[in-house]
């Protein structure tokens, strides 16, 4: 799966990727970056995770689908547009 997400980020006028897994008790963020322009571990860090600017990750009490990618789009914008 991990490769699934590295494999979207080189994909053409992708500049962000996540993808969203659930487990038993957690939903598990992977994202990853294009460019440095657009650091992930900001996201990361304020869904309780971290990483690095092109890699980064987080599990989250479990949720779902729809909780986690609302989540995710409100935590992208508040880092992304600060």
């Amino acid at each position: 799966t991990e490769n699934l997400v590295d494999a979207l980020r080189t994909v053409t006028g992708v500049d962000i990727c996540c993808l969203i897994q659930q487990e038993a008790e957690a939903t598990r963020f992977s994202l990853r970056a294009r460019s440095p322009a657009f650091p992930v571990a900001g996201i990361a860090r304020a869904l309780g995770g971290g990483g690095h600017a092109l890699a980064a990750g987080a599990r989250h009490p479990k949720i779902s689908d729809e909780e986690a990618g609302l989540r995710l789009i409100e935590q992208a914008g508040k880092v992304l547009e600060a």
